[in-house]
């Protein structure tokens, strides 16, 4: 083979190793184990020590999915745990398999909405849980009050019930500086419960039939949030 040909394949070679896959992502106590699709999908393991340090899931997550790259989930499991690494060549065999849903990872990270889907309140802890993970009691509680009483306002125009003070107990409870990190999330809770119950349930009848119900809801909502404002 003459050195006019083998130039070019050299310069081929070269291109292609230059070109090849970046290497696998790690940091302070987590590293990439695995990707799918150039990316799409992404696993992480996440030390011992590290397992409810928050930071540590955040950096991998902004590391790994990056508002322009192609990622569209990171899945995260505690060393030791078992993981899908290096078991699927694709994520649509790996969806094709169950996905997520067989493996527990506690938590995944969104890339288009860059945001955790997943949260284990348990195995990674509270304090750096993000709203929707609805880690603790008290938090769950004041998140159903709030959808309650966002359905008790609403009906009052879908279903004609009498008129609460309910929507200033809201305001009051969000206004509070103890909510001040959750308070679009609380108040985009309410809305999205709001909106549609304002007009009513899609059957007339449980306008009836629902109310006892709702109105039971609404009071064990109203004494979360009073305790709440109470405590300020």
């Amino acid at each position: 083979m003459s050195v006019k040909i083998l130039a070019p394949l050299a310069a081929c070679l070269m291109l292609l190793v230059a070109c090849g896959p970046p290497p696998l992502a790690s940091g302070d106590g987590w590293r990439q184990t695995d990707r799918l699709d150039g990316g799409m999908i992404n696993f992480v393991e996440i030390d011992k020590a590290h397992a409810q340090d928050g930071a540590a899931y955040r950096k991998a997550a902004e590391q790994i999915c990056t508002p322009v790259s192609d990622c569209f989930q990171v899945g995260f499991f505690i060393e030791g745990q078992p993981s899908p690494a290096g078991q699927f060549g694709s994520r649509s065999v790996f969806f094709g398999n169950g996905g997520w849903g067989p493996w527990k990872p506690v938590a995944v990270f969104m890339g288009t909405s860059r945001r955790f889907t997943t949260w284990d309140c348990e195995k990674v802890g509270e304090k750096d849980a993000p709203f929707s993970a609805l880690c603790g009691a008290e938090l769950q509680a004041q998140h159903d009050a709030m959808l309650s009483l966002a359905s008790r306002v609403g009906w009052t125009t879908g279903c004609g019930l009498p008129q609460t003070d309910d929507l200033a107990l809201v305001e009051q409870f969000l206004a509070l500086p103890s909510q001040a990190a959750r308070r679009d999330n609380f108040r985009k809770a309410y809305d999205d419960m709001y909106e549609p119950s304002k007009d009513g349930p899609d059957d007339p009848a449980n306008c009836v039939t629902l109310r006892p119900q709702v109105e039971a809801d609404a009071r064990e909502a109203r004494a979360v949030l009073r305790k709440a404002i109470k405590a300020g």
